[in-house]
């Protein structure tokens, strides 16, 4: 940088000496053309006659005008040389900004610029575009390395809870709800079930890595808090997991709740079904029926727009077929 300052100040200093002595030289050639005929008139004798001086002032101005015709080229012969040297002190320095062309990069804001959102699924996505001086553009074309970007899935495998204090933090009250469960951790060891569920959730996100959109969320890779096999001071075995649940809720029944939240009636993500379910035995229907039966109506309305042969009508009309199913179980059943 202060290299090519310094050039840059001895190129205009030179420039302005040239200017200077241009301007120099055309005051001082006016000056003589101005005093030369003042001075050849003055030293005439006097006593010529009129008509002589007037042909020896004719053939005067003649001369006179002869030299300046030649006073005239050569400040003009002058000034195309002076003006010569200016467009070629103009011109090299021109070639010196063209060789020297590194300033343009600095004035550039090279190196890593970072930013990170957070994607739907709940992952952090840092980017960082790091940039930096190449070669021509054909050249970095022609290039693998010129234009590349990088993606990294970074995991910490959680540790499974070991201890009562770090099952309260997700179960505040599970010492109150299970009298006696502390006893429990005395013979207890964690369950290998814990990896192997940690091992497939690693395993999906690999085979699904190179598409950010369907990558495993977050809420789902640490959705289970431990797995743990205890057992009591009689030698009773137990089995406990302690995870969160994308559904809301899970099981329905109208003689024990016959109404229930809008938002749970309506929710996609509620489960109205368990594994353990018995038969109706009162007069209040399932209050999940009436969210069934209008997720039916909607899905109805739709297929009669697809077109036939489409695979998203045949998927529509399976998941009608299967809410009817859940509806006829709910009628009869309790969860």
């Amino acid at each position: 940088m202060n290299t090519r300052s310094h050039k840059e100040n001895n190129v205009n200093i030179t420039i302005l000496l040239l200017v200077l002595i241009l301007v120099g030289l055309n005051i001082f050639l006016v000056f003589l053309l101005y005093q030369k005929p003042n001075k050849i008139l003055s030293h005439q004798s006097k006593d010529i006659h009129v008509d002589e001086k007037k042909f020896l002032k004719n053939e005067r101005l003649g001369s006179i005008n002869s030299e300046v015709k030649i006073d005239d080229l050569s400040v003009q012969r002058i000034r195309h040389e002076i003006e010569d040297i200016l467009r070629d002190s103009f011109y090299n320095k021109k070639n010196n900004e063209i060789t020297n062309f590194s300033h343009f990069f600095e004035k550039r804001n090279n190196g890593i610029t970072t930013e990170i959102t957070n994607l739907g699924n709940g992952i952090p996505l840092k980017t960082e575009i790091v940039t930096g001086i190449g070669g021509s553009a054909a050249d970095e074309f022609s290039l693998n390395d010129s234009y590349t970007a990088t993606y990294q899935v970074k995991i910490r495998i959680p540790k499974p809870v070991i201890n009562l204090s770090g099952l309260e933090r997700g179960s505040s009250k599970i010492s109150h709800i299970l009298p006696g469960f502390s006893s429990l951790f005395r013979r207890g060891t964690v369950s290998p079930y814990f990896r192997i569920a940690y091992d497939q959730k690693i395993s999906e996100i690999q085979e699904k890595a190179n598409h950010l959109n369907q990558i495993t969320p977050k809420f789902n890779l640490y959705e289970c808090n431990t797995m743990l096999h205890l057992m009591s001071e009689k030698g009773r075995r137990v089995f406990y997991m302690q995870a969160d649940m994308d559904s809301i809720l899970k099981g329905s029944d109208g003689d024990r709740l016959s109404q229930m939240p809008t938002q749970l009636v309506n929710s996609i993500h509620y489960d109205p079904f368990t594994s353990y379910y018995w038969r109706v035995s009162g007069d209040f229907p399932n209050p999940m029926i009436a969210g069934w039966n209008r997720r039916i109506s909607i899905g109805e309305r739709e297929v009669e727009k697809i077109a036939v042969g489409d695979p998203k009508k045949n998927w529509m009309q399976k998941r009608i077929s299967f809410l009817k199913q859940g509806v006829e179980h709910m009628r009869k059943n309790g969860f």
